[in-house]
């Protein structure tokens, strides 16, 4: 359900070379989980972190995933890392959080993405977040 709902996105309709990359699917079926969406809310809620922060551990060693990341060329790993940002917007606008134009550090966390983009629920007063998009 989430590969149709990137394609509608007006963001992810601008992504078909990376929609058509050998197994970018399983990228899909990855955050289409709903424990996963639930760490992300919490990564963002009640750890500070950005939402990516919340699985991209586990994403990065998906072995699907793992093996089309390694035979990525520097400018798919960009146009995928921004792929894979619409997917986690897309996740936390279903859970009612927007982004805040803030990035925040992955820095620790992951291989491949160094920072992203960071949500809040526009009804809840904002914190010290610093929010991010993928990258």
């Amino acid at each position: 359900m989430l590969d149709i709902e990137f394609w509608a996105d007006n963001q992810g309709r601008r992504f078909p070379d990376v929609l058509a990359m050998p197994n970018f699917n399983a990228v899909l079926n990855f955050f289409d989980d709903q424990n996963r969406h639930r760490r992300m809310v919490e990564s963002e809620i009640h750890h500070d972190r950005p939402a990516l922060a919340g699985v991209v551990k586990e994403l990065e060693t998906n072995p699907t995933v793992k093996e089309l990341f390694d035979w990525l060329s520097p400018k798919e790993a960009v146009r995928f890392k921004q792929a894979v940002g619409v997917i986690v917007r897309l996740v936390m606008e279903k859970h009612g959080m927007g982004p805040t134009g803030k990035r925040g550090s992955l820095t620790g966390l992951s291989t491949w993405f160094t920072r992203s983009e960071r949500y809040a629920n526009p009804d809840t007063p904002s914190t010290s977040h610093t929010h991010t998009s993928a990258t």
